[in-house]
């Protein structure tokens, strides 16, 4: 049960990053150069997954 768990929410995270990182490129790239508004939106998703990293790190360890 637990690898489903996770495999469901990998699947769930890599489709909400991408809808989220696409409409954020869209919606900011008529305000901006489309260089401009990739660089921010990778910038963003970089540091949304350093703050997931930081906050797995922190998690017990499950042994």
């Amino acid at each position: 049960m637990g690898s489903g768990v996770l495999v469901t929410s990998q699947q769930m995270a890599t489709a909400l990053g991408a809808t989220v990182g696409g409409t954020l490129y869209v919606s900011l790239s008529g305000w901006l150069s489309t260089v401009s508004a990739a660089v921010l939106v990778l910038a963003l998703l970089v540091c949304f997954a350093v703050t997931v990293l930081v906050i797995s790190l922190k998690l017990p360890d499950p042994r």
